[in-house]
């Protein structure tokens, strides 16, 4: 199957652009497994994997992996399963079976995967990947930071706008060894909601798709409403797409917390085409007068927490195992 690739940042819109190509009655866009963020870049710790122990851990780690995630699949894998199926010996094989997998379940016939970090294992992707494409959907760092301040992930603008920063200027890295040669589309998550069907289909016809109406109906499938339940980062996309979602960072960001996310993140935004709001400050001088970000932390209800819990675990015990076959740290 043809495989395209998101790349992304937390609370930047991905799901929604993940939902909308999982849409398409071509496409499997699954909610996000983080497999290959995770496992990629420790492939190393796992060896040669010609031999037989060290493909059996990553195999029998893989699955696990799968059997503890926090997404909601129609179809699951198990160790002796990708052995008996994988034809080469290597991650990239791996991800490939258990893709398909899903797709074929779901009768699609092409795969969009969402991972966050995705420029971190660009390298990886594109050897194994080569035929791929790639779509990097970015948002303003001011409404992204705000979005995290209401979410369950910790912190305000002091933790969101580094990794904002971060994000875009590595994947700007990757954006200027692709778009040379037509093999990465950026889109913004302003343009994907004011301007879904006309988005949608650039979108489609940089991945050589036909558009599809039913890309904009993803809220209805059984699968997306299954999620949406299931975790309450992902609720919004249990409805239609928000039209005016954009710029609410006006209204419910102070003045110095905007400020603040401007100094930090300008050089990105302006490459980027969002203009600041207010002439540039002084960002460690501005952290001083920011709030208390202890006071925006949301936590997980109780049933969530406990569906959570099993991947917490497992990702602790994954990370000991990892650090008993090395001595290099990567987290």
């Amino acid at each position: 199957m043809q495989f395209d690739f998101l790349i992304c940042s937390e609370r930047s819109g991905s799901n929604l652009i993940t939902k909308v190509m999982d849409g398409h009655p071509k496409v499997c866009g699954p909610f996000p497994s983080h497999m290959m963020r995770h496992i990629a870049p420790n492939l190393f710790r796992y060896g040669d994997l010609k031999d037989d122990a060290h493909w059996s851990n990553l195999t029998e780690e893989t699955a696990e992996y799968l059997q503890n995630m926090f997404a909601r699949w129609e179809t699951s894998v198990t160790a002796s399963e990708l052995r008996a199926s994988c034809a080469e010996r290597n991650f990239a094989a791996v991800v490939r079976y258990v893709y398909e997998k899903e797709a074929a379940a779901r009768g699609k016939s092409r795969v969009f995967v969402k991972e966050n970090h995705a420029f971190e294992f660009i390298a990886f992707t594109l050897a194994h990947f080569p035929e791929s494409r790639f779509i990097w959907v970015v948002r303003d760092p001011r409404d992204m930071a705000l979005c995290q301040r209401g979410s369950i992930l910790p912190g305000g603008v002091q933790r969101a706008a580094p990794v904002w920063k971060n994000d875009q200027g590595e994947t700007l890295k990757v954006y200027g060894y692709l778009s040379g040669i037509g093999k990465i589309l950026l889109v913004k998550f302003e343009e994907l909601v004011s301007e879904a069907e006309k988005t949608s289909r650039r979108v489609c016809e940089f991945l050589d798709l036909p558009y599809a109406p039913e890309m904009l109906e993803f809220h209805k499938a059984p699968n997306v409403a299954k999620n949406a339940a299931w975790n309450t980062a992902w609720a919004d996309l249990g409805g239609p797409i928000l039209t005016d979602n954009f710029g609410q960072y006006k209204q419910e960001l102070s003045e110095v917390e905007i400020r603040y996310v401007e100094a930090v993140c300008s050089p990105e935004m302006r490459f980027l085409g969002y203009e600041p709001d207010y002439p540039l400050g002084d960002a460690d001088e501005l952290r001083k007068e920011l709030p208390d970000e202890a006071r925006f932390e949301v936590p997980r209800n109780e049933e969530e927490q406990a569906r959570f819990e099993p991947w917490r675990q497992f990702t602790i015990r994954l990370r000991e195992r990892w650090s008993q076959r090395g001595t290099v740290s990567v987290s």
